[in-house]
C-alpha cells in the first residue's frame, strides 16, 4: 500500500486487515481481540481519523490512564503495529512497555463510590452522574462509552467492538431511559456534549479525578480505571457469596442425609 508517515483508520481499513490476519491463518479469537482493538484506537482518535507519531503516543497515553495492565496495553500495541506494517507505514512503530509489577492499586469502596455519586449529583449533572455509575455498574471502559447508545438501552444491552453483549441492570436501565426521554435523544451516544458532539475521554478521566478530590476522597483512589474494579471486585465478591451459600445449602443436604441414614 506505499510508504507512508501517516495513516487515515478507517473500519474499512480495519475489516481489510482483519482479512489479512484469516489469510494468514490467525485464530478467530486473536482476530477478535485485536479488531477489538483497532476499534478503541478508532474511537479514540481525533475526527480526522490521522494515525502519526504523535496520536499514537497520545494513544498510548490515554490507555495507561485507562487503567490497563501493561501485558494488556501491549496487546494493544502489537495490533496496531500489525495493522501499520500491512499500511507500510514509514513512522516509528510504537514500542512496547516493560513489563513490572505495578505498585498496588488504592481501591475505591462502594462507600467512596456513593460519595462521589451524591456530589456529583448534588452539583446537579445528570449526565456526569450516570456517566460515572455506568463506568461503575456495566464494567465498561471509557474508550467503550460511544456504545452505550439510545438503541443499546431500549434493546437493555451494550454492544461492544470484540462482540460481546453486556447486559444492563434493570433498575439503572430504568435511570438511563429516563434520560434519553428527558433530553429527548432519539438515537446515538447518550453521553454527549450539549452540542451533541462524543465527550472528549482524556477530559472525562480529568474530570472524574477533579470530582473525587472535591468530594473529599483520598488523592489517586478516584479514577476511571478505579470504578472498572470497583465492578470487577463487586462481581468477584457477589460470586463468592453465592458459591458460599452454594456450599452451605449443599453441607445441609448431605446432614439430612445422613440423620436418615443413621
Amino acid at each position: 500500500m506505499g510508504e507512508n508517515n501517516s495513516v487515515k483508520l478507517t473500519k474499512e481499513l480495519i475489516n481489510q486487515y482483519r482479512k489479512s490476519l484469516e489469510d494468514r491463518g490467525f485464530g478467530q479469537q486473536t482476530i477478535s481481540m485485536y479488531s477489538c482493538y483497532l476499534n478503541r484506537l478508532y474511537d479514540c482518535l481525533q475526527e480526522d481519523k490521522e494515525i502519526t507519531e504523535d496520536s499514537l503516543k497520545q494513544w498510548v497515553e490515554y490507555i495507561k490512564e485507562e487503567g490497563f495492565s501493561d501485558r494488556t496495553i501491549n496487546l494493544h500495541i502489537s495490533s496496531v503495529n500489525g495493522l501499520l506494517r500491512f499500511c507500510g507505514f514509514n513512522g516509528t512503530p510504537v514500542s512496547v512497555l516493560s513489563v513490572h509489577r505495578r505498585e498496588k492499586w488504592k481501591e475505591l469502596t462502594r462507600d467512596e463510590y456513593l460519595q462521589l455519586l451524591s456530589y456529583v449529583k448534588e452539583r446537579g449533572s445528570e449526565r456526569d452522574y450516570l456517566l460515572i455509575k455506568t463506568l461503575a455498574t456495566i464494567g465498561i471502559y471509557v474508550t467503550d462509552l460511544p456504545y452505550v447508545t439510545v438503541e443499546a438501552c431500549r434493546k437493555g444491552t451494550v454492544k461492544l467492538p470484540d462482540d460481546r453483549e453486556i447486559v444492563i441492570p434493570e433498575s439503572f436501565n430504568q435511570e438511563l431511559l429516563s434520560y434519553i426521554e428527558s433530553h429527548v435523544l432519539e438515537e446515538g451516544p447518550i453521553f454527549v456534549t450539549k452540542y451533541g458532539k462524543d465527550i472528549d475521554r482524556s477530559n472525562i478521566a480529568h474530570y472524574i479525578k477533579r470530582m473525587g478530590e472535591e468530594a473529599g476522597i483520598e488523592k489517586g483512589k478516584c479514577t476511571a480505571s478505579a470504578l472498572h474494579r470497583l465492578y470487577e471486585n463487586t462481581q468477584k465478591e457477589i460470586t463468592q457469596h453465592l458459591m458460599s451459600l452454594h456450599m452451605q445449602e449443599y453441607e445441609k443436604l448431605l446432614n439430612e442425609e445422613k440423620k436418615k441414614l443413621s
